[in-house]
């Protein structure tokens, strides 16, 4: 994969080698980035070659998990955590360990309690961060808008043959109303369909 940077707006992008020296379209602000050939090694195939003109760009299907999560968010998180975690290790280390076999036997009776809130807890301030507005910061108010087909790229893994369909897919605040897009894909093996079947009897 080559690694660069957006002229436009600075976001951190990533594209298939086979596509060095192309120009793609920005998932962000929608701008025509040049990708860097001088990236791609002598090595590196170059199956069909990049097609001419902008094309859009393959990039993650969103920014990382933790990207944007402010200090008191993460502080919270380690916290629920760390909760969860150590319950869970009192109750099982615990009674094999004389000086904390009172803590043990504690940990013993809270630990399903415990540990169930802290994953449903953990689980809750994720998909609150994933789902919340990059513009507002406002949790759970994401709403797709739109998704539309990018294209189908087909290629072969150690000879068995996949296909990868991309999307854009298109989000809008319930908050503020503010809209952006986001670049997916669905990577699948193809079933080759073998149309002269043996009729049976």
């Amino acid at each position: 994969m080559i690694r660069f940077q957006c002229p436009n707006c600075d976001k951190h992008l990533k594209a298939p080698e086979r596509k060095a020296g192309a120009t793609v379209i920005c998932p962000r602000c929608e701008g025509l980035c040049p990708i860097p050939p001088e990236t791609l090694g002598d090595d590196a195939p170059r199956p069909g070659g990049s097609r001419p003109g902008a094309s859009p760009l393959h990039v993650d299907e969103g920014p990382p998990l933790f990207s944007g999560m402010s200090l008191g968010v993460r502080v919270v998180l380690g916290l629920v955590v760390s909760v969860g975690a150590l319950t869970l290790l009192l109750a099982v280390v615990g009674p094999l360990v004389p000086p904390l076999n009172g803590a043990g036997e504690a940990a013993q009776y809270g630990a399903v309690p415990l540990v169930s809130l802290s994953v449903i807890g953990s689980l809750a301030i994720l998909y609150g961060h994933g789902t919340s507005c990059p513009e507002c910061g406002k949790w759970w108010a994401r709403k797709e808008a739109r998704k539309e087909f990018v294209e189908r790229e087909e290629f072969e893994k150690k000879g068995v043959p996949f296909a990868r369909s991309i999307y854009r897919v298109g989000y809008a605040c319930e908050s503020c109303g503010h809209g952006w897009s986001v670049t997916s894909s669905e990577e699948f093996k193809k079933v080759s369909r073998d149309r002269t079947r043996p009729r049976l009897g």
